[in-house]
């Protein structure tokens, strides 16, 4: 008889965290090191209680790397200053990103990996204060908008911001955890994060006095790699890995696994 689909899930997940476990010591006879920054944004990048790293990106990109037979570090900072070190090439990715323009300059882009809309944060009961279904709404709104640095929520997002139409209701903050305290605080209305991340922060308890208003932007989440550091033929062997992995639905599983 077939081992039932949730014994085979658990051993997939067994087997794949020995790999991540493997796959995340450097080794110096190893052909390829990629240096990924992270930052923390649960369930797709954080450290647990015990001080291990974990979360979705991060799981996805250790099994993608062990596939192509790099060994990986990891580099912890804010967005910007991570976002930075990677155009000046002292890193060579970042995971979690949404596509922009403005990026391709400095950076080459994987395939889009999983999907990860934002959804616009306000403060608890204010859902119904603030009618509106689209950016070009909220931008029309007396409505005070956090602006993460170094965090683009849709391409939608970007081209707005970059025009000027966001202009009357920005107001820059330097990290998402400063976007959450202002918000608490009012001294902003609202800010975007993901999604599946505010749901695990409601749910968790570890915040309060929020909650996901109707506008969300939808979004595809993607590796951005260094065009100083990594060449465009890694980038090729990486998506190469991450489509084998949609297909064979380990990439599947890894999302849907649990997470502690």
């Amino acid at each position: 008889m077939n081992a039932s689909f949730p014994a085979r899930l658990g051993g997939f997940l067994i087997g794949l965290l020995l790999n991540v476990l493997a796959a995340s010591v450097a080794r110096a006879d190893s052909p390829c090191h990629l240096t990924f920054g992270w930052t923390s944004w649960e369930p797709y990048q954080y450290r647990t209680e015990d001080g291990r790293l974990d979360g979705i990106d991060l799981r996805l990109m250790t099994e993608a790397a062990r596939r192509m037979g790099c060994a990986l570090a990891w580099e912890e900072g804010p967005r910007s200053r991570l976002m930075a070190r990677l155009r000046e090439g002292r890193i060579d990715a970042i995971a979690g990103l949404a596509r922009t323009d403005e990026r391709t300059v400095f950076g080459l882009y994987s395939h889009p990996y999983r999907e990860g809309p934002n959804v616009l944060v306000v403060r608890r009961g204010e859902s119904g204060r603030w009618h509106c279904r689209t950016l070009e709404e909220l931008a029309g709104l007396d409505f005070r908008l956090g602006i993460i640095l170094g965090a683009m929520p849709s391409r939608e997002f970007e081209m707005m911001l970059l025009s000027g139409r966001l202009a009357r209701v920005a107001v820059q903050v330097p990290t998402v955890e400063t976007a959450r305290a202002m918000l608490q605080r009012g001294r902003i209305d609202g800010y975007f994060d993901g999604a599946l991340v505010l749901q695990r922060l409601l749910d968790s308890g570890r915040v309060g006095g929020m909650e996901a208003h109707p506008l969300s932007l939808p979004n595809d989440a993607y590796v951005l790699f260094s065009r100083r550091s990594v060449t465009p033929d890694t980038v090729g062997r990486f998506d190469a890995v991450l489509d084998g992995m949609a297909a064979d639905g380990s990439r599947d599983a890894i999302v849907a696994a649990p997470y502690p």
